[in-house]
């Protein structure tokens, strides 16, 4: 498909080789205001509450629930507005002319006057007005502290993921009391973050599998948990 590709490089030199909004005050706030959204939903700060299920392998049921803090960032590209319209421009009309060609049809004669249209749909999106916003935004890092409760145990869990594709992989510490004895545990955890509604901010469904292994403490058994967080976005 080079040829495609080859095509949209002559539209794209056919469209507005670039955005001049120098002296546009109403488009500068709107850049601002669009850059200001993205970057703020690329971070989500507050307090979760959340459950877990699960067993250990002598086959004991280790149910509880969880309340803390959490910081979620996401990979969302926020002020390179420049290159971010470019690439989009660049994307989309290749996705058109290979629709156009997948349907039997032929490609525009003018394929500028499609770069420009497609240039259009990009902008707005991009200055805000009609901001792209997932239900999976890819994930960077995530950092929680919570107080876990669970039948007979309670204590403090911390950790860290970071995020790979659309998932995310980390490492916890946890202390638990229970029984009058206490267990340390360490735990490794895979997590997919959903951030269903919001233009600038939103909350993050975090669901989850864990494996904890105490290290110190009465039980030994390798625990299997799944559960969620529901974090509300408040800071």
């Amino acid at each position: 498909m080079r040829w495609i590709a080859a095509l949209v490089l002559v539209a794209l030199a056919a469209a507005p080789a670039r955005a001049d909004y120098a002296d546009d005050a109403a488009v500068g706030l709107q850049i601002a205001k669009g850059g200001f959204d993205r970057f703020r939903r690329s971070i989500a700060i507050g307090p979760h509450v959340g459950g877990v299920v699960g067993f250990d392998t002598d086959g004991d049921n280790a149910n509880g629930f969880t309340v803390g803090f959490g910081i979620y960032t996401f990979d969302i590209k926020v002020f390179d507005l420049q290159r971010m319209v470019a690439e989009a421009i660049r994307e989309r009309v290749k996705e058109r002319v290979k629709e156009i060609i997948a349907s039997g049809g032929t490609a525009p004669a003018d394929l500028g006057e499609l770069a420009r249209q497609v240039a259009a749909d990009v902008k707005a999106e991009l200055l805000g007005q009609r901001m792209s916003r997932k239900t999976i935004e890819k994930p960077q890092w995530k950092v929680l502290l919570e107080y876990t409760r669970f039948a007979e145990a309670n204590g403090a869990r911390a950790g860290i993921s970071k995020g790979v594709k659309h998932l995310s992989f980390g490492l916890g510490l946890a202390g638990l009391r229970g029984g009058g004895e206490t267990t340390i545990i360490v735990g490794a955890e895979v997590s997919l973050h959903l951030t269903p509604i919001g233009r600038s901010r939103t909350p993050v469904v975090d669901l989850f599998l864990r494996a904890d292994l105490p290290l110190a403490g009465p039980n030994s058994q390798l625990i299997l948990l799944g559960g969620g967080r529901l974090l509300l976005d408040v800071l």
